[in-house]
């Protein structure tokens, strides 16, 4: 089978600004290219005397373990204004120098995607010895920038009892509603943007996410929930993970998290702790229990030069239903086969710092996965249960080049893969034959003792009961490269600027594959309503009873690719009044699908 379908939608986004609007133009029907997020943050101010006359010349040095490399230094223009650029999300010390006085220090908070304000008044005497008085403008929102949202740091993540994984953090925010896959601002869950270090990871087919990340390796999560800026290019909202590298200071943590069954109140408690143990309720709790292990090194390679960062995380849950069903379908009194994930999340970084202007990164990320055991129903036994294994990884190379003070040069590219694999337990893994024994026999004994590939599944339509074969065996394969260079500029022009030009570059391709276990699918229904195996049809016998439709399913493949270009050019912060700020933006995609015979559409 051929198709020209690829699963990927193609936007035309709109942008806020304040005061002024923003100019998009988008191109329907074909993939849409997509953003590398914000990654820093900067640091600005104004350097005034007591009499608020601006001082040129200052020296302001940044220092910090979040930043590889030499300090970064700037100086104060004839205005008094001064920036610091390309800071990476953490604690620094800033160090204003002016002659004839000594250094002054103080401790900002970088995070991603925001500026900090730090405005310094020198107080001198005839001496030329002196006082600094800093004034750091603190806001409840973001004065030069349109983006609505919240930035959680590790510092307070680690404090708040929240499930472990982004996906749930990400719910904190104000606007943000759902699941894993949530709705933020009233957009759909297939809207949002998903970024981990840069790398645009969301499922290209579905626009969910497609990448998990061990929450210790987590240095902030940014959610921007309305107001983006036109180089994300999103109609919902962004989330946008900056994940742990290294330092010059080594630096280790391991953690583990256990939680059995046995361990925990039983289900005759209520929902809520008020409620307390409820003597009437007779629930029963499944033998469930969840394990997690994470550790993460990082430290220098070469002090200031090369750092690097590792972590890795493993999970495994077991879901178990409570033994037996209250409807008295099968297994009568059987546990059924427990629903079973185990993932493991490695991860690795390197900075290097091989001049004072260039900066260059290398990162990976991978989350391979299995769940046994996954329709987890009393309604079947373990031989026709299913099983999906799952996951993907990425690796992304940057570079920033700090040609002057002015103007910096940045490259993004990158390989990511996501896959699923869906078939039969027996077909993928091993198969939980409790209570097969109770069930019929043939030649070679229990026929629900064993697992054949080519056995027909079977469906009693008069209890829903599920025989011998799970599900259909499907893979679906979904790959992308990316390449998103930009170069952004800050100078004084009509005010200040801090405004970014780039291109946004992928191409994308998609596989897919099915089979059905031996070519059919019965759907059995008995004349005198038997339950169970014995209300289902047995095709070698002349009567055929109980035989109602079999299914013929073909095997199938689905090939499918497409590109996409865009351009954008975002002032992030344009400042022509000291109270005003502008962030204007204007985009332009376009894009095609094709099929495996290379016929196209725009």
């Amino acid at each position: 089978m051929k198709s020209s379908y690829l699963a990927l939608r193609s936007r035309a986004s709109a942008f806020a600004a304040v005061i002024t609007a923003v100019v998009v133009l988008g191109v329907h029907n074909v993939p849409s290219a997509h953003a590398a997020g914000e990654q820093v943050g900067r640091i600005r101010g104004v350097v005034t005397d007591t009499n608020g006359v601006a001082l040129p010349g200052v020296t302001i040095s940044a220092t910090s373990a979040a930043m590889i490399g030499d300090p970064r230094v700037t100086f104060s223009d004839e205005g008094g204004r001064y920036e610091i650029v390309n800071l990476p999300p953490g604690i620094y010390t800033i160090e204003f120098a002016y002659p004839g006085t000594d250094p002054n220090q103080r401790q900002a908070s970088v995070r991603m995607g925001e500026a900090v304000a730090l405005n310094v008044t020198y107080v001198l005497t005839a001496s030329a010895a002196g006082s600094v008085e800093l004034v750091e403008a603190r806001s409840l929102t973001r004065p030069d920038s349109t983006h609505t949202g919240s930035i959680r740091g590790m510092g307070s993540l680690n404090r708040l009892p929240t499930v472990r994984s982004y996906q749930n953090v990400a719910q904190q925010v104000p606007g943000v509603s759902g699941s894993a896959n949530p709705n933020i601002k009233g957009g759909s869950s297939g809207q949002n943007k998903y970024l981990i270090d840069g790398m645009d990871v969301t499922d290209p087919v579905t626009g969910t996410f497609a990448m998990n990340l061990s929450f210790d390796a987590m240095e902030a999560l940014e959610v921007l929930t309305g107001g983006t800026d036109a180089e994300y290019n999103a109609l919902g909202g962004v989330i946008n993970i900056v994940p742990r590298g290294g330092g010059d200071e080594f630096t280790a943590s391991v953690s583990t998290i256990v939680n059995h069954y046995k361990l925990s109140l039983p289900a005759n408690y209520g929902a809520n702790i008020y409620e307390g143990e409820q003597p009437f309720n007779e629930s029963k709790l499944g033998p469930d229990a969840s394990y997690e292990f994470a550790a993460n090194v990082g430290g220098p390679i070469i002090k200031r030069k090369l750092w690097f960062g590792v972590s890795y995380q493993f999970n495994w849950t077991d879901r178990s239903l409570v033994k037996g069903s209250p409807l008295g379908l099968p297994p009568y009194d059987i546990q059924h086969p427990s629903r079973r994930y185990i993932g493991h999340m490695p991860r690795f970084r390197l900075d290097y710092a091989p001049t004072a202007k260039l900066r260059l990164r290398l990162s990976g990320n991978a989350d391979p996965a299995s769940i046994d055991n996954i329709t987890e129903t009393n309604r079947l036994l373990g031989v026709a249960e299913t099983l999906q294994k799952q996951g993907g990884h990425f690796v992304q190379l940057r570079g920033d080049y700090l040609i002057n003070d002015n103007f910096t040069a940045t490259v993004l590219t990158g390989y990511a893969y996501s896959g699923l694999e869906i078939g039969p337990q027996g077909w993928l893994g091993d198969v939980g034959y409790a209570g097969c024994e109770k069930f019929s026999m043939d030649s070679m004994g229990y026929v629900n003792c064993r697992y054949s590939r080519d056995r027909p599944r079977h469906v009693n339509t008069i209890d829903s009961t599920q025989w011998y074969q799970g599900t259909n065996y499907r893979t679906d394969d979904r790959h992308r490269i990316q390449l998103d260079p930009s170069l952004s500029w800050r100078g004084t022009w009509f005010g200040r600027h801090n405004a970014k030009v780039g291109l946004q570059l992928q191409y994308l391709w998609r596989t897919r594959e099915q089979k059905t276990p031996g070519g059919s699918v019965y759907e059995d229904a008995s004349p005198t309503r038997q339950m169970l195996e014995e209300g289902l049809c047995d095709p070698s016998t002349p009567q055929k009873v109980n035989c109602s439709r079999r299914v013929d399913i073909d095997s199938y493949s689905i090939e499918s690719r497409g590109w996409a270009g865009g351009i954008f050019l975002q002032d992030h912060w344009w400042t022509p009044l000291q109270w005003l700020t502008v962030n204007p933006g204007v985009r332009f995609d376009v894009g095609v699908t094709m099929n495996r015979n290379a016929e196209g559409r725009f």
